[in-house]
């Protein structure tokens, strides 16, 4: 059957820029300065065989900073496209989540990271971070025969190792669901997480009556998990947003297409007929 497939997108030439240093007004003894610069203007180069429509979509960038014991987040203020954060000298990973958010929850589009990075009092350190974006595949059947059974799946990959798609849990919000039309009883799906790629799919039967409906596809909270520091969490723990991966109640309306599909349930014009009757 003909399936219906778009996948989204890349933003990975755009970079980050982050400087460390020491501030001595404010700042008390063994104490730095993170910097993190960005570059959120359209006109920065993008490859010819990437699509724009996540860097078109992000705007919130979070810089989430952390090491064994210190946690720290900052919302990019695009207005200057920097953030400041004052930190302990000390080795940290940097991380930064772009995508569409509103007020404290988003949807993940890129990311990037930088594993130790060194905040040294009196030392000014810079390093560049490449924003990757997500890969999403929603395929759902075109038509499908009334009664019969067809399977809708999606393949998603966060294209950053520290981060994974939620897939456990008893909540909805830690488990990938769709909804059919107007009912809105969650079709969950049966997923399996290996690192930053991720897969899901459930096998549904079709009405029994010919029609034309709608699928939508909801995604779950995105995880930090790094073993080098013991962290296992979903970042609405973690930092400033509850990034989710991408979810029919929060999209722009530039990527509704990527989490909604319609499909044709139609009467089969082929098979056995049996008609039973008392006589």
């Amino acid at each position: 059957m003909k399936k219906s497939t778009i996948i989204i997108l890349t933003f990975s030439l755009m970079t980050v820029l982050i400087g460390c240093k020491e501030t001595v007004s404010h700042q008390t003894a063994g104490t730095g300065t993170l910097s993190v610069r960005i570059d959120t203007t359209p006109e920065r180069a993008i490859s010819s065989d990437d699509s724009t429509l996540a860097s078109t979509n992000s705007n919130t960038y979070e810089v989430l900073i952390y090491n064994e014991t210190t946690y720290l987040s900052s919302i990019v203020d695009l207005a200057v496209g920097s953030a400041t954060l004052a930190v302990e000298a000390g080795d940290y990973t940097v991380l930064i989540l772009a995508g569409y958010s509103t007020t404290s929850t988003g949807i993940l589009l890129g990311s990037g990271y930088r594993e130790s990075v060194s905040v040294i009092e009196d030392v000014i350190t810079e390093v560049s971070i490449t924003l990757n974006s997500i890969s999403h595949e929603y395929t759902v059947p075109s038509s499908a025969a009334c009664a019969g059974q067809y399977t809708v799946s999606v393949t998603g990959n966060t294209s950053n190792p520290l981060l994974h798609l939620s897939s456990g849990g008893t909540v909805m919000e830690n488990r990938p669901y769709l909804e059919m039309g107007d009912n809105a009883t969650n079709l969950y799906l049966d997923c399996t997480v290996t690192g930053s790629l991720w897969t899901g799919s459930i096998i549904m039967t079709a009405p029994a009556t010919a029609e034309t409906t709608t699928i939508k596809f909801y995604g779950s909270n995105v995880k930090l998990v790094d073993p080098a520091f013991s962290i296992d969490n979903d970042l609405k723990n973690i930092g400033s947003v509850n990034w989710k991966w991408l979810n029919e109640s929060l999209i722009p309306d530039t990527v509704s297409q990527e989490v909604i599909r319609s499909i044709d349930f139609v009467t089969a014009t082929s098979g056995v007929s049996v008609i039973v009757g008392w006589s």
